[in-house]
């Protein structure tokens, strides 16, 4: 164990350095709320969107670095830190042996390394987090110590700072295996509720000032806002649903560059299935796909899909079964997992990267029911540890051998919409002509980048064009737009815009090939759009 984390430490710098320029939208809010931290901003770095802590863990290395990025990528580097700790703590909680321990710390490690310059969200660290907080659960002394109940609750109430999710599933995990301490161990219910009211106490500690600073800034008891916008994007198809940040031209609040720093602003058409019958028929539509996309998600993690397969497998089938559940703490580890995807159910929830947290229990109840079997047909075939610690490492690094290749490669941060964006940002710094951003189009953040690079608001997007006094309206000074496309076409032909790509790039064929087009949307001459002369 000890030559996993100075190895692990050198490879995720490593692989940041190989993948300089990978961002994500999410990541340029999360580096602007940590400059308002810095600034001083409490008006602006305040939101239930976006969870506080890992825009508290950028701002200390904005002042090491002067890239925000190379911040962000160190805050995912210690973030990746605390996925490991927080993970090997839950090998050991459920008892493995040490050979499994120390197989499973290394396929976490290299899973992390991934993670850690794949994007930059909070994801690993709520993993790391709930996954030190949940071994604390799993305790012998979680029961009947108050001082590791209260700690428990402290660390998840700190992973919730990371993620708002992290809240109502840390309590369902703790009632639940709360109930199970019952039903397992024949404890008191007295002592299991003084127990629960402990944890949640130390949780209420940590969560709880965030808490009331979200409530007093919106009006209303809230501990995230993120919930409501993930389940109204998903709401029957009689409107628009869909993020409204990226589908009307708008302007953001002053001193913000995009409304996406705080989306609780936009008008987002909420719905309930209890409006109408069809709205009830929708929801259950929407439960049952997002069964088979968790599902999905859940089986990829590894090549067989064996983490999801023991998890259900080991705690349903273990014989007799509440002593099997009480000598083997692996397989209570269902519990976690679906106290984590359960909220997701009614919700958006098309996004791998939500269900990492569960990657360490996926894991511990693999090397747990593979050791079992392995323990009730050894006697005829004497087939020992090896071969089924063998099996689960086979499965787990081979269902991410390739993402592990491309993290050392660089291809992983290949975003097109941020090259490109730089390119443009470079070659309008030496002009006359920044101002705020529009875009054109669906699937990309160009705009978005290009206007956070400039230092200038991003005024929205549509994903179609119905004619240019749209854009004209909307008072941004540049558009980004798809190149060849009917949006493209139009605004070249229309005399209110000029395109960049003379002025900008001169005699450069190579811009024929760029895959977007930058207008501005007055009338400019050469000479007042480059006043400089570019080599």
């Amino acid at each position: 164990m000890i030559a996993v984390w100075p190895v692990f430490a050198a490879l995720v710098v490593m692989a940041a350095r190989l993948n300089p320029n990978q961002v994500d939208e999410d990541a340029i809010y999360y580096i602007r709320i940590a400059q308002y931290y810095l600034s001083g901003k409490v008006d602006l770095m305040i939101s239930g969107y976006w969870g506080p802590m890992l825009s508290w863990l950028i701002a200390p290395w904005l002042l090491v670095f002067q890239d925000p990025l190379f911040a962000a990528r160190a805050a995912m580097a210690v973030s990746a830190m605390v996925f490991v700790f927080g993970c090997v703590c839950v090998l050991r909680a459920v008892q493995l042996p040490a050979p499994a321990v120390v197989i499973g710390a290394w396929i976490i490690a290299l899973i992390g390394l991934v993670w850690s310059v794949a994007l930059i969200t909070p994801d690993l660290l709520v993993a790391g987090l709930l996954a030190f907080g949940t071994s604390r659960l799993l305790s012998d002394k979680w029961i009947i110590d108050a001082r590791t109940a209260f700690s428990a609750g402290l660390i998840l109430g700190a992973s919730y700072l990371a993620k708002a999710v992290a809240l109502p599933a840390s309590l369902l995990m703790i009632v639940g295996l709360a109930c199970t301490n019952i039903i397992v161990h024949q404890i008191n219910s007295r002592q299991a509720v003084r127990t629960v009211a402990i944890t949640i106490g130390g949780f209420m500690l940590v969560a709880g000032p965030w808490i009331g600073i979200l409530s007093f800034k919106y009006g209303r008891p809230a501990f995230s806002t993120s919930g409501p916008i993930a389940h109204a994007i998903v709401g029957p198809p009689d409107m628009e649903r869909y993020h409204p940040e990226v589908r009307t031209f708008h302007k953001p609040a002053a001193g913000r560059i995009g409304a996406g720093e705080d989306l609780t602003v936009m008008p987002y058409n909420y719905w309930s299935p209890f409006q109408s019958f069809s709205y009830a028929v929708h929801q259950a539509k929407v439960i049952y796909w997002n069964i088979h996309t968790i599902t999905t998600y859940l089986k990829s993690f590894d090549l067989l899909g064996f983490g999801l397969v023991s998890a259900i497998f080991g705690f349903a089938l273990g014989k007799p079964w509440r002593q099997c559940l009480r000598e083997e703490r692996w397989r209570w580890l269902l519990i976690p997992i679906v106290s984590l995807c359960v909220f997701y159910l009614p919700v958006y929830a098309e996004d791998k990267r939500y269900y990492l947290p569960t990657l360490p229990f996926l894991v511990a109840t693999s090397f747990g029911f593979a050791l079992t079997l392995s323990r009730l047909i050894s006697s005829k075939y004497h087939l020992g540890m090896a071969l089924p610690l063998a099996l689960v490492a086979f499965s787990f690094l081979t269902g991410n051998v390739t993402s592990l290749r491309k993290a050392f490669d660089g291809s992983v941060s290949e975003n097109a919409d941020y090259l490109a964006a730089r390119i443009y940002a470079n070659k309008l710094q030496s002009t006359t002509l920044i101002g705020p951003v529009a875009s054109i189009g669906p699937k990309h953040r160009t705009g978005l980048f290009l206007a956070y690079l400039l230092n200038v608001p991003w005024f929205g997007q549509r994903e179609k064009l119905q004619n240019a006094d749209e854009v004209l309206s909307s008072d941004a000074t540049l558009v980004v737009v798809p190149r060849d496309t009917t949006a493209a076409k139009q605004l070249s032909n229309d005399p209110r815009f000029t395109s960049l790509d003379k002025p900008l790039f001169e005699c450069d064929v190579r811009i024929e090939k760029f895959p977007y087009e930058v207008f501005v949307t007055k009338p400019r001459t050469s000479d007042e759009i480059c006043p400089k002369s570019y080599p």
